[in-house]
């Protein structure tokens, strides 16, 4: 595996990428990171986007190695972490949580996003009441994708923060999914597992930069 980052600098982007980041936002990030594994049949990696002040920073996390873009510069080393069962990480995930729920008379359920589901099941509450419902129901998810993959956490060690609704234009096709953002402290459990569902990242929207977990070692307390 490979983790490469991208450095978009607004004061140095020529100016046709300018208006295609003003005209389609994440979807024309979505794009240009897709130009450096042009020819693969199926998406094989996940970005994560970092607004800064000067324009952004897109970490990603690929099978393959990237090609070269002859329009960026990528930072590209191979992604080989040493981990160990019951190693601590620091973590980050920016990720569009759903859930499936059955629906009556229908053979098979619906796929729904977890932000938008607890704000339409929740329309009383409002703020403060509003986040801390939506944080119970996604750390709820979260705890049963980590069964999943390799890894565990303790709900005081994790921080949550609604990044409320986003909207992306693709393909004259309005998408709409709720994102949260989970940053803390995590113990791998099965070094192998977890490394497996970083790849396949974690819930949807990962084409437009969900999914991608992000993680460091944490440093002793001296």
């Amino acid at each position: 595996m490979y983790f490469s980052r991208l450095e978009l600098d607004l004061h140095l982007l020529p100016m046709q990428q300018k208006k295609e980041l003003v005209q389609k936002g994440i979807y024309a990030i979505h794009q240009w990171v897709w130009r450096f594994f042009a020819g693969d049949e199926k998406r094989k990696f996940l970005f994560s986007i970092r607004a800064r002040r000067d324009g952004f920073l897109v970490y990603i996390l690929s099978e393959n190695r990237p090609k070269e873009v002859s329009d960026f510069r990528l930072d590209i080393k191979e992604f080989n972490p040493k981990l160990k069962q019951g190693m601590p990480l620091a973590f980050e995930l920016v990720v569009n949580p759903t859930i499936c729920k059955q629906i009556k008379d229908k053979e098979h359920g619906m796929r729904c996003d977890i932000m938008m589901d607890v704000k339409f099941n929740h329309r009383e509450l409002f703020g403060d009441a509003l986040r801390e419902e939506q944080k119970r129901a996604v750390l709820k998810w979260f705890k049963r994708k980590s069964l999943q993959s390799g890894f565990s956490f303790d709900e005081r060690n994790i921080e949550f923060h609604n990044d409320g609704a986003q909207k992306i234009f693709s393909r004259n096709k309005r998408i709409i999914f709720g994102k949260a953002s989970l940053k803390g402290i995590l113990c791998v459990d099965d070094p192998g597992l977890f490394l497996k569902s970083m790849m396949s990242g974690y819930g949807a929207q990962k084409s437009f930069g969900c999914g991608l977990m992000l993680i460091r070692p944490v440093l002793p307390l001296e």
